[in-house]
């Protein structure tokens, strides 16, 4: 959606054992507060790149044991823009330890010819990234990393998300690296 509209979609949580929301806002800009909010439970802010090349951000929210059902998620900025884009990806895991539901994070900015981080992993860890890109271009992640989602609004910015399995060494391409703790 453009900046001005925050972007709203529903989301269904279905039941399991020790579970995490993760929601991802991508901006086509950098100077705004992202805020990700739920329907049914309070997110928290687990970290944000901000200020790459061209100003897009990435900013990650979860919920830890979220309740199940259908929520609504609300991805906006404080500072909306006509020519800004918002996108959101939403994903749930299960089996994460949520006493420690994440044993690190990084983040990074730059172009996407040199975006890439590595972070220190375990086995039965999964690795989590979410990048926001300008432009809309090819996009190839590494062979242990398959693609969760890749979206472009246009020419303005592609988000896209990625994991691997903890036991591949957390090299990841994209900006936002979390690595979730199995239980």
């Amino acid at each position: 959606t453009n900046g001005l509209v925050d972007l709203t979609m529903s989301y269904t949580v279905t039941s399991g054992a020790l579970l995490l929301l993760a929601a991802c806002l991508c901006d086509s800009a950098s100077d705004r507060n992202p805020v990700v909010t739920s329907s049914l439970d309070t997110m928290t802010l687990l970290a944000e790149a901000l200020g790459g090349a061209s100003g897009q951000g990435c900013a990650v929210f979860y919920k830890i044991n979220p309740t199940v059902g259908t929520h609504t998620l609300t991805f906006g900025t404080d500072n909306a823009s006509s020519t800004d884009f918002i996108q959101g990806i939403a994903v749930t895991f299960n089996a994460v330890d949520t006493a420690t539901p994440y044993d690190g994070q990084q983040t990074a900015t730059g172009s996407v010819a040199a975006l890439s981080l590595t972070i220190t992993t375990a086995t039965g860890n999964l690795v989590v990234d979410f990048a926001a890109v300008n432009g809309v271009p090819v996009i190839t992640v590494g062979a242990d990393q398959p693609q969760r989602a890749n979206f472009g609004t246009g020419s303005s910015t592609t988000g896209l998300m990625s994991t691997q399995a903890g036991a591949s060494g957390g090299a990841m391409f994209e900006a936002c690296v979390f690595c979730w703790s199995s239980s």
